[in-house]
């Protein structure tokens, strides 16, 4: 029954699939005049809902097309005479977006920017309403362009839009489409299809320096090689949800030998810990997958309530005395007690009493202990996740290594000189 259980799990999980090159999703652009019938676009994915509706108030409010997105992007004549109603748009699950809106303390009324993704194939999109003074925050810029959408859209007015082009070119590298306000005529209705190109899932972890030289410094030529024909997704495998696919994929590939770098396609797999040969093997992976036909493609995905059932699974031999023995183990720390040991020496050295000894080594035991726990909460990962940590861990380091090369040459000095 089991079998049959996670069978059904996996024919569902068919349904989402690696985007390929033959695939596009569409989104339906509209203002203007009346609201759209859902019904008849079945494979419209969001909505992007420009605003000036000659619908009452109160159906435009509450319009929601059944499992589809609904982005607003409104007119200055909206913001003036609906902000109220745009907030409870907002509070209903819909995304508004006004890019130079900013209150009395400078800070956004509504987010600066929207984004839709569908098969990790992203689009974002901005919407001006003032006279063009007022851009993206730095750190929107950089989150934007880390996104690596398939394209921007600008929605803007006869006025601004040229001094926004100007300012637009931070995002050389994506293309942007604009559309003028002025030209958007009654019932204004325009289809959109983004194009979705065959995808390779990165698996890495940020806390691994192989998997960080692989991801940042050994890969990226090959990638960069096939840029236009692929589209790599990085996914940082110490989040929950990233761990949840990778385990999914591993099962349906039948990986026997994981690593701490695995990569997946439509048409297979790579699974590598060391800078050799795996270029080569990425570049087969990606040719493979390219050349690959449709029913000749292994179709799996992230479905999360596949993917949960298969961790439960993995880890369900995990008994409590295995974890309280695998805590154990690893509290028997050799770095620790060479530490407790040179701690214990130097305080003697300086002359420290028998009871101050003992004082400062119940309190380092206390704090290694409570340092630990933190960990187990998870209060070290929410650390790694911002973006100093890389930084400051880099330089952390730097003088750690500077310190103990120093320390090297002295023990080196005294060993001649003694």
């Amino acid at each position: 029954m089991k079998r049959i259980y996670l069978s059904v799990l996996y024919v569902l999980a068919l349904i989402v699939v690696f985007s390929s090159s033959l695939l596009a999703y569409d989104i339906q652009f509209f203002g203007n005049g009346i609201l759209p019938t859902p019904k008849d676009e079945v494979n419209i994915k969001a909505y992007i809902d420009l605003g000036q509706t000659q619908a009452e108030v109160e159906n435009w409010e509450k319009w929601q097309p059944e499992s589809s997105t609904v982005i607003i992007l409104p007119s200055k004549e909206d913001i003036q005479n609906h902000q109220d109603i745009l907030r409870k748009m907002e509070e209903n699950g819909k995304l508004v977006a006004v890019t130079d809106l900013l209150d009395e303390s400078q800070y956004p009324v509504f987010p600066p920017y929207s984004i839709f993704t569908q098969n990790y194939h992203s689009v974002v999109f901005l919407n001006f309403v003032g006279d063009g003074s007022i851009f993206l925050d730095d750190e929107s810029i950089q989150a934007i362009q880390k996104l690596a959408p398939e394209k921007i859209f600008v929605i803007g007015t006869e006025k601004n839009l040229p001094i926004i082009q100007e300012k637009l070119e931070v995002f050389e590298s994506i293309p942007i489409e604009m559309i003028e306000r002025e030209k958007i005529t009654t019932n204004y209705s325009q289809v959109v299809s983004v194009p979705e190109k065959p995808v390779i899932l990165f698996f890495y972890s940020s806390r691994c320096p192989s998997c960080r030289k692989l991801k940042n410094e050994v890969t990226p030529p090959v990638f960069e090689k096939y840029q236009d024909r692929v589209k790599v997704v990085y996914l940082d495998y110490i989040f929950s949800e990233n761990y949840e696919k990778l385990v999914f994929l591993e099962e349906q590939w039948q990986v026997e030998n994981t690593t701490s770098v695995e990569l997946f396609s439509e048409a297979g797999y790579v699974t590598a810990e060391e800078n050799e040969n795996i270029n080569s093997k990425i570049e087969d992976l990606i040719q493979k997958t390219i050349s690959f036909s449709e029913t000749d493609k292994k179709k799996v995905t992230s479905d999360i309530s596949a993917s949960e059932d298969i961790v439960f699974q993995r880890f369900k031999g995990f008994t409590p005395w295995v974890v309280a023995g695998a805590g154990v183990l690893d509290g028997l720390n050799p770095c620790a007690f060479a530490t407790i040991i040179f701690m214990v020496n130097l305080l003697m050295v300086l002359g420290h009493n028998r009871r101050r000894i003992l004082e400062i080594g119940v309190t380092y035991s206390i704090t290694v202990f409570i340092t630990y726990l933190l960990l187990g909460f998870g209060l070290f990962h929410i650390w790694q996740t911002l973006a100093v940590y890389h930084v400051f861990s880099r330089i952390v380091y730097g003088i750690m290594a500077s310190v103990l090369l120093v320390f090297a040459i002295l023990s080196i000095k005294d060993a001649i000189q003694y």
